[in-house]
């Protein structure tokens, strides 16, 4: 299974979320099948950058992809886990 590990540059916010999309989508179109978002420079995650995270998890499960996210803050990884999306996404 290919993987790409793509270090997050700042906060999964509506601002950032559309030149992370164009990386994401380009990396897909390339083979990728494993998308590990490394969100150690992330504190903030607002309703856009779940999005794309749903969305990327919907565009790798029918290739039996996957999206995994590394080194969360606290506050996200509790978020993540109310909002259920750890039943999604590896963590």
């Amino acid at each position: 299974m290919k993987e790409e590990i793509i270090i997050l540059t700042g906060n999964l916010v509506a601002s950032y979320v559309e030149e992370l999309e164009k990386t994401l989508v380009e990396r897909i179109g390339e083979g990728v099948e494993s998308l590990v978002l490394d969100f150690e420079k992330c504190s903030v995650v607002d309703s856009a950058g779940i999005g794309l995270l749903v969305k990327a998890r919907n565009s790798l499960k029918p290739k039996g992809g996957n999206v995994s996210v590394k080194n969360l803050d606290e506050n996200i990884r509790r978020m993540f886990e109310m909002m259920h999306l750890d039943k999604h996404i590896t963590m």
